[in-house]
């Protein structure tokens, strides 16, 4: 198709660039909501699955697909709306999974969408972490981990966890080592 062509569908480019932007948006969304639905699973094991699921996507779509990625800052900056967007889709699957954990007994949760605002909130460092971090995946993984823990079982418990404190012990990754 000639750039002429193009712009019969498309004003600009900003337009062009949100389009590519919006259909890499859908896709994570989908592959989530596939990791959502899996049978079987406690409303526990699918949040896990759901924020690893999206971490792994963010992760690997910085990695690998930089030009979708500097469309997607560009956009976010100058469309807000756009982020925003991607940002409620990926908060209501998390209330499905949230409502559904009522559902069953497994949660007590007066507000479903504010938990799931909350949780998002404090699980963004691991959307696409490589903005945030330099740290290797394997160490966001433990700390996603530990985050989770906190979330799940709160403060109550003994804090992140002693036992992720020794599996990171094991992994090589001393408690004092901070985001580098």
């Amino acid at each position: 198709m000639s750039p002429g062509n193009l712009y019969r569908y498309f004003p600009g480019k900003l337009d062009i660039a949100e389009a590519i932007c919006t259909e890499s948006g859908e896709y994570a969304i989908a592959k989530l909501r596939e990791v959502m639905r899996r049978s079987g699973r406690t409303a526990k094991e699918r949040l896990r699955d759901f924020l690893f699921t999206d971490m792994r996507l963010t992760y690997d779509q910085l990695e690998f697909d930089k030009q979708v990625f500097e469309m997607a800052r560009v956009v976010a900056s100058e469309r807000p709306q756009f982020a925003n967007r991607i940002l409620a889709l990926n908060r209501a699957l998390m209330s499905e999974i949230l409502a559904a954990g009522n559902a069953s007994g497994e949660f007590y949760i007066e507000d479903v969408v504010f938990t799931a605002e909350m949780i998002q909130s404090a699980s963004m460092k691991f959307r696409y972490p490589q903005l945030h971090s330099k740290l290797p995946y394997e160490k966001l993984e433990r700390e996603l981990e530990g985050v989770l823990h906190l979330l799940l079982n709160g403060l109550d418990d003994g804090g992140a966890g002693h036992d992720l404190l020794q599996k990171s012990d094991e992994r090589g990754f001393p408690e004092s080592q901070g985001n580098v």
